[in-house]
Parts: structure tokens; sequence; C-alpha cells
């Protein structure tokens, strides 16, 4: 479960940090041939066939998106052309005539520049419906800034416990996906009376994905999951009429999380957001060394309602 809330936070980070690729893929073409005669007509063949690929435009310098290596060499007495994007996995033929050296720059060139990973990126077609979803989120997402406030009801040995609360939320999306980093806290302040549990602080750092059901309408209702961390502290008293057994019990553990919510005013330059989230805890609220919840400990998952503004 942490390896994937770490997943998750590093993907948020990345996409908050990436800048939008080009429209053509910018390439450096390094041409070699063992017969240092011929080098120079055969790097004029290879630059005229990259030249037929609309997708790929040769650099002028050494800043690029991607490096085209293509070597001629001989072994015995046969011919071999190899073709390799950056790090991927070259691709390599048998010459014999000059005719069919072309036929095999030809395919092999089409074959070479189709595989480059940045000109995948380019070409949303060429990807599944996962990777097209995340590459809208990376490439053409738009980064927002929420502030929410919420109410937050915990269960308990006794009942409910309530405590208001604020979060502070970086999303990150295009079309019906986002990523969101959430950071929430809250608190129930004042005295405890009898069997009452009082939830004295809740802790999130949480992560998750969203889907909308409306790309561009002024209102559109939305779901989501999500991973994170959460401290839970409850105080109360162990006898119910000793004031003076007054006790508090914390946790720190791993979450599951769905969210439900509706956003509006989505035309203009901020919107705002409705929403309900339902925190699983994959542990319970314990302590050996408290009285409060007994040895098991109590497990307690809680709700969140609240209203947020996204700028």
């Amino acid at each position: 479960m942490r390896s994937v809330f770490v997943k998750l936070c590093f993907l948020l980070v990345f996409a908050l940090l990436v800048k939008p690729a080009a429209a053509t893929v910018s390439l450096c073409l390094t041409v070699k041939d063992e017969n240092g005669a011929e080098l120079a007509a055969f790097e004029k063949l290879v630059r005229s066939e990259v030249g037929r690929h609309p997708s790929h435009a040769l650099a002028t310098g050494t800043n690029c998106d991607s490096r085209l290596l293509i070597e001629l060499f001989r072994l015995g007495d046969s011919r071999y052309l190899t073709l390799r994007i950056d790090a991927e996995i070259p691709v390599r033929y048998a010459v014999g005539s000059d005719a069919e050296l072309e036929a095999r720059l030809v395919d092999g060139v089409s074959r070479t520049l189709a595989s480059d990973p940045s000109y995948l990126l380019e070409d949303p077609s060429r990807l599944s419906s996962g990777e097209r979803a995340l590459r809208s989120i990376l490439v053409r997402g738009n980064n927002s800034y929420r502030l929410a406030l919420f109410e937050t009801l915990a269960r308990t040995d006794t009942g409910a416990a309530f405590a208001p609360g604020a979060a502070f939320e970086l999303m990150r999306g295009a079309d019906h996906f986002s990523v969101l980093a959430r950071f929430a806290v809250a608190s129930q302040p004042g005295a405890v009376v009898g069997s009452e549990r009082a939830l004295r602080l809740l802790g999130q750092v949480s992560a998750g994905v969203l889907y909308e059901a409306s790309r561009r309408a002024s209102t559109s209702g939305y779901a989501g999951l999500g991973v994170g961390v959460s401290l839970l502290r409850f105080e109360g008293r162990v006898d119910a009429a000793d004031p003076h057994t007054l006790d508090s019990v914390s946790s720190v553990g791993a979450t599951l999380e769905a969210r439900l919510g509706v956003r509006f005013l989505r035309l203009y330059d901020f919107d705002c957001d409705a929403f309900v989230i339902g925190a699983l805890p994959l542990f319970a609220t314990k302590n050996p060394d408290a009285l409060l919840f007994g040895e098991k400990g109590v497990y307690t998952p809680f709700v969140q309602a609240g209203l947020g503004i996204g700028f």
C-alpha cells in the first residue's frame, strides 16, 4: 500500500512539473559507413528518407528530443544495415545489392521512427486508452489549487465523533481525468462529557485519481479513488462518570479513500466543489499504553463532507 501511495504522489509531482511537448519530434541523426568513400552519398540518401517522415524534423544542433543512429558495416562477405533510436532495440538487416539497401533503408527508417517513445507520446492514437488518459493529464493538463472546509464524522466505540477541518489540494487534469494530492487537518476542541469521544486531531496526506462526467459543462459530477496516510487521535473518559479518567489514543496508518462530488461554476477562472469523502483505515486505532479503546483498539473509519474553491 505504501508503494502505491508513493507512485501516485510521484505521478502528481511529475504531472505538475512536466512541460508540454512540441508538435514535431526534433531528431539528431548520426550516419556511419565503414566505406568512407561512400559515406557522403549514403548520408544524403538517409537524410532524404528521414525527411519524408513529417513526425520528425532533423535538428541542426545537439538539442533534440531523440537520437537516431544508422550504420552500414561489412562482416565477412555480407553487409549489414543497423538502425537504432535512442536506447531502443535496434533494427538490423542483411543487405545484398544496392537496390536492396535502399528498400531496407525505407523499411527500417519507418519502423524505427514509428517506435520512437517521443513520437508515441506525441501521437495519442497509437496509445492504449489508459496511456492516452495519462498522456492527456501530463502533457495537456491544467494545474489548479484548491482550498476546502469540511466536517468529519468518525466512528468510535461509543458513537460518532465530529471535527471541523480544512484541506489544501493540488490538482492537474485534462478531459475527464485528474490526479490529486490532498493535505488535510481537523480538530474538535472543547471538554469531553460522559462517554463522548473527541477527535482531537486528524491529519491526512493522500493522492488519488478523479473522473469527471463532463469535460466542458458548467456543472459536472465526479468520482474518485485514492490512498493515503492518516493520523487519528481520540480523547475521552475511560470511566464516563469520572472526569479524572481522561485518556487519549493515537494511531497512524494507511487509508483507502473514495470521493464523490459536484463541481460547478467551471466556466469561470475559479470553480466550487461540494464533496463527500469516505476513508477506510487499514488499521485499528489503538495504543498498548492507553486504556481508552482497550488492548484490541477500535476500528475508526470516517467520512468528510465539505465545500471547496479552486483557482
